[in-house]
């Protein structure tokens, strides 16, 4: 093992990288396929060998249970017709030579030979039941009672025996049907008997093979045949194998109950036979099946995969070799540029980057040089930035403080002076100023959203004769989950300045929370206005859904777009904001939001109290 190691490792030492990545790809690809090709249709074969077995056993017990029920049928059947008295007493009669008048024929056709003709077609497996009666004189009363002289005109005529059954026969009763007579039929002959007079008549209670024992003229590929000590009968698609190998089928039958299979080789060929005992026709019934034309398919299968593999191979074969020369030779001018980086020339470039991984190592290399060279660069920048920052929020500190402080002296005038009026708004505005002003995270909770869309109603309102108020139906549990920061505010602008502008009376805005399966919840902003027209709904929608230009969006469109676009890039697409409305009625806007009371993917909430309130008063 170690010597083959050897010589291999040596024959691939002599060869350039290109062929030695080829071969190594072609053995690692064709080997296994190979093995894995040769197991499966292995496999593959025997499991089709065993279900057909099985599909032919089960077909075997079947035929058994038909051919049981049949001859249960016809035994049964048999014995009604001969334990019925009226019938026995007419056949008595015509043996006698009795003359029968017309009334007693009319009567007994309709009381007697019509039951029994209803007993036969009330069940399908029967074909007929006749009865043959050697009285010419006696007219026949059909399709019950013949005479004798129409049983003369079928095969076993003269050879059968009571009791016993006539198998493959031909129905050739009438001359109609003698012209085009119907084949494989199957019945239980018995003679009808008195003590005195001697035999009555004959008994025939007929089925048909095709449907007692269907597996001998489907014409599958299995050959079926009943087998008796006296004969043998098969359909004739497989007349021509039964006549060639049916002694020797015969020969292998076994003995015992139950279906038996058992391997042989019987005309040059391997097949397996699977027989069962039919004891109450005497005999066996058999399936053959031919190994070589079930193993034959999966053989073909099995070469034109093979062959189609190679085919791939070589093409494989090719276009590896192609691909590896093509990266090599991208390889070697990194090697090279690595070699000019390693003598200080850090201005050199790795040339035609590609995509695929030495594409990406060649970007690295030339990521990695700029980066050497900017590194300086970029600290000094970061330095200024660092600075410029700290000089912004110092002042961006001072600018709110000075307007909180000269708006608490103006609410302190208004105070003194006994306009509660003026300083509830000028409140309403400082608490709004500081929420908007104060942008420490991007989330905020449902109870900040809510006093700040309070603190812009009261605002709103100072517009108006009439009042807009805000009704909040919202449970106390849903108060601290997050949502973008100034979501709600938009939303209630829109529903007062396009929903409730007209108004000259006083108005609600209903806002409803409610929860919306296990991992999220429903926020509903309502408004009883002027509604919109149903091409203005649509329109709305597809600008949300950024199917629309902003330009042609309807009026609401923008505040609402951005709240929109916030939602699904802070919690993804299973959350969103849709509207509903209808001309004259009501406007709805929903949003659909995570159901979690913490922050998600690692986003902070803005440090605002959960109860909306100020730390500070203004």
């Amino acid at each position: 093992m170690r010597a083959a190691a050897r010589a291999v490792a040596n024959c691939l030492r002599g060869l350039k990288l290109t062929q030695r990545f080829t071969l190594v790809i072609l053995a690692v690809v064709s080997v296994p396929t190979v093995i894995l090709a040769l197991v499966l249709f292995g496999n593959m074969q025997d499991v089709i060998i065993e279900d057909k077995v099985k599909a032919v056993e089960t077909s075997l017990l079947e035929t058994h249970a038909n051919v049981e029920k049949a001859a249960e049928l016809c035994v049964l059947t048999g014995q009604f017709f001969l334990n019925s008295p009226n019938l026995t007493s007419f056949l008595v009669r015509a043996q006698s030579g009795d003359a029968f008048t017309t009334a007693e024929l009319v009567a007994f056709y309709r009381d007697d030979i019509g039951g029994l003709e209803r007993l036969v077609n009330a069940n399908p497996y029967l074909y007929r039941v006749r009865v043959y009666h050697p009285n010419e004189n006696v007219p026949e009363l059909m399709p019950i009672l013949y005479h004798e002289s129409r049983m003369r005109r079928l095969a076993w005529a003269d050879s059968w025996t009571s009791g016993a059954w006539q198998m493959d026969y031909t129905d050739a009763v009438f001359l109609a049907e003698a012209m085009k007579p119907t084949p494989h039929i199957m019945s239980l002959v018995t003679a009808i008997e008195d003590p005195a007079l001697g035999r009555l008549g004959v008994l025939e209670v007929a089925v048909r093979m095709d449907d007692v024992m269907p597996g001998l003229y489907t014409g599958t590929d299995t050959h079926s045949a009943l087998i008796t000590p006296d004969a043998l009968y098969c359909g004739p698609q497989a007349d021509a194998f039964w006549q060639e190998q049916g002694a020797a089928v015969a020969a292998l039958l076994p003995d015992g109950p139950g279906v038996h299979t058992i391997g042989a080789r019987l005309g040059g060929q391997e097949v397996l036979v699977s027989a069962i005992a039919v004891d109450v026709l005497g005999g066996h019934y058999v399936s053959v099946v031919s190994l070589g034309e079930l193993s034959g398919g999966i053989a073909t299968r099995r070469n034109l995969f093979l062959l189609g593999t190679a085919l791939i191979l070589v093409l494989v074969v090719v276009a590896v070799h192609l691909l590896v020369k093509a990266m090599l030779r991208r390889f070697y001018r990194i090697v090279n540029t690595v070699a000019q980086v390693r003598e200080g020339q850090l201005s050199v470039k790795v040339p035609d980057v590609g995509s695929d991984e030495i594409g990406a190592l060649g970007g690295q290399i030339n990521e990695m040089l700029d980066r050497i060279q900017d590194l300086m660069r970029e600290n000094v920048e970061r330095q200024l930035l660092a600075k410029n920052a700290e000089i912004k929020a110092m002042q961006s500190q001072i600018n709110a403080h000075f307007i909180y402080n000269v708006l608490e002296s103006i609410k302190m005038m208004a105070e003194v002076d006994g306009r509660y009026d003026i300083a509830d708004a000028i409140t309403s505005l400082g608490q709004m100023l500081r929420y908007s002003m104060r942008w420490g995270a991007p989330l905020a909770t449902l109870a900040q959203e809510l006093d700040n869309a309070r603190n812009y109603l009261a605002l709103i309102n100072l517009r108006y004769d009439h009042q807009i108020t805000l009704d909040c139906q919202v449970p106390p549990e849903l108060l601290a989950l997050p949502l973008p920061k100034m979501s709600l505010q938009p939303i209630v602008e829109n529903a007062v300045v396009h929903g409730l502008a007209d108004a000259d009376a006083d108005s609600v805005i209903t806002l409803r929370a409610e929860q919306d399966g296990a991992d999220a919840f429903l926020l509903e902003v309502r408004d009883a206005g002027r509604g919109m027209p149903g091409e203005a709904l649509d329109a709305l929608r597809q600008h949300l859904r950024g199917e629309v230009e902003p330009e042609a969006a309807p009026a609401p469109g923008i505040g609402l777009k951005n709240v929109a676009d916030r939602i699904t890039m802070t919690f993804g697409p299973g959350y969103y904001l849709d509207v509903d409305a209808r001309p004259g009625s009501y406007t709805t806007v929903t949003l659909r939001l995570p159901l979690d009371g913490l922050p998600l993917d690692g986003l902070p909430l803005d440090g605002l109290p959960l109860d909306g309130k100020e730390a500070t008063p203004l």
